[in-house]
């Protein structure tokens, strides 16, 4: 998966998040089909991204994508400490580069 293609894919999830909850705010039930639905690609997305970049599995049950996508859901920031230095993360884009270095790092 080049970059593109997973800022495409994370974007058109952050478009279904957003039509999720312009649904729920307007009054349609959180556990109607429609947004289990739109719920199931989410996160069929996110399947994907971690197959086609073969993410690991943290011991909590995480990829850094979904620990990451989980912050950004809320607007948070993603923090890490990488070497005694502390980052932050804020977008997709800052996401990409967190995996890549991560990737980096386990084929030295």
């Amino acid at each position: 998966m080049n970059k593109e293609m997973f800022l495409f894919l994370l974007g058109i999830r952050a478009e279904l998040k957003k039509e999720t909850d312009v649904w729920i705010d307007f009054g349609i039930d959180i556990n109607s089909k429609r947004t289990e639905a739109l719920w199931k690609i989410r996160e069929q997305i996110v399947k994907q991204c971690e197959k086609e970049l073969k993410l690991p599995v943290s011991e909590y049950q995480y990829t850094t994508l979904s620990w990451a996508l989980e912050h950004l859901d809320e607007g948070e920031t993603f923090d890490w400490t990488e070497n005694g230095v502390k980052h932050s993360g804020k977008n997709f884009e800052d996401l990409w580069n967190l995996i890549q270095e991560e990737r980096g790092d386990k084929k030295r």
